[in-house]
């Protein structure tokens, strides 16, 4: 039995509790054609019937951030629609835009 390495390890796609599902690297299968269909994360609380859609971003440049947070949420809302519509959840996309210096936006904190 050998010490295991953490970049060696790949989680799984899919991991379902009693009160949480959460999709990593996943796609999701939508009724309409839409661009957007595979976010960092999907969490969906079956208690409240929610649905967080995470993207995560990195970029260079801290003065993109508002920009970049304002294009993540644009380009899943065709998916945050096909959700709600299809497994009858409230829907949110909530954009993590870490600057790549380590600065994260203050409501994270």
């Amino acid at each position: 039995m050998g010490l295991q390495r953490w970049y060696d390890h790949v989680p799984d796609s899919v991991l379902e509790y009693e009160d949480y599902k959460l999709l990593w690297d996943f796609s999701v299968r939508t009724d309409h054609v839409i661009g957007a269909r595979r976010p960092d994360l999907l969490i969906i609380d079956k208690r409240d019937k929610s649905c967080q859609i995470i993207d995560v971003a990195i970029p260079e440049d801290n003065g993109v951030r508002a920009w970049k947070e304002h294009k993540k949420v644009e380009k899943y809302q065709d998916l945050a629609r096909e959700v709600r519509k299809m497994w009858g959840v409230k829907t949110k996309v909530i954009p993590v835009v870490v600057g790549a210096l380590g600065s994260i936006p203050a409501e994270i904190e």
